[in-house]
């Protein structure tokens, strides 16, 4: 999780609008960052949901090894 934070908090300095540039292009900046943070999200919460597939896959495993 620190990876995916540090990586957001970089994210963060690259869209940040440029001195001089125009309400529009701060926006589209500030939408581009929400769909970063959205994708991010879904891929997190899909690895997780693989991660607890995975750890019932290895715990059915076991349960047969064990009769």
């Amino acid at each position: 999780m620190m990876i995916a934070t540090l990586i957001f908090e970089v994210e963060l300095v690259v869209c940040r609008p440029r001195k001089g540039s125009s309400v529009a292009s701060a926006l589209d900046e500030g939408a581009r960052l929400d769909e970063l943070k959205r994708q991010r999200e879904m891929a997190a919460a899909q690895k997780e949901e693989e991660k607890k597939k995975c750890e019932e896959a290895k715990a059915a495993v076991l349960l047969v090894f064990k009769q």
